[in-house]
């Protein structure tokens, strides 16, 4: 009796502990909701982390998941969102993106400079500011003092919406 009432309780919790499938979900819709989950976890790893100095001290960083940092805030203050000219505060409110005219837009649809893929930044006062060839701001002939590390220019155009944007709302 104690042998049946055994193999009875084992059989219970191998029973309860099988998966069971998700009602509803179409055939090969967990493999692509997993596919869809490697993509993303490949997308946060592959992108380029970078840090904007001034004067010789960090003052912004981006992490490879595109979160931006004031390095001396403990927070992520928005987040890029991939490649493609967008820049998110971490609810995913669109914060600013470029426009197929290269002008960056802010979030209630405002024209508030133009940036080229270069990086090259035109606010309309005549003095182009851009990064140099070693990464370093420059607004005309004159150093801001930024400077871009490491620098590529891959980066330049969106380490120059990033830059922007602090200057405009974030520094003191």
């Amino acid at each position: 009796m104690k042998m049946i009432l055994v193999v009875s309780i084992l059989l219970l919790i191998s029973c309860a502990s099988t998966p069971k499938p998700e009602p509803n979900v179409e055939e090969g819709a967990v493999e692509k909701k997993a596919e869809s989950q490697k993509k993303k976890e490949v997308e946060l790893v592959t992108f380029p982390i970078f840090s904007i100095f001034k004067d010789g001290v960090e003052g912004i960083k981006v992490n490879e998941v595109g979160e931006i940092y004031m390095v001396s805030a403990p927070t992520a203050l928005g987040k890029i969102a991939g490649g493609d000219g967008k820049i998110m505060d971490m609810d995913g409110t669109l914060l600013a993106h470029i426009d197929a005219q290269d002008r960056l837009i802010s979030q209630d649809g405002k024209p508030l400079v133009m940036i080229s893929e270069k990086g090259e930044l035109d606010n309309g006062s005549g003095k182009l500011m851009q990064w140099s060839k070693e990464g370093h701001w420059m607004m005309g002939a004159e150093d801001t003092g930024f400077t871009l590390v490491p620098n590529n220019p891959a980066l330049y155009r969106i380490s120059s919406m990033v830059l922007f944007l602090y200057l405009s709302v974030g520094a003191k």
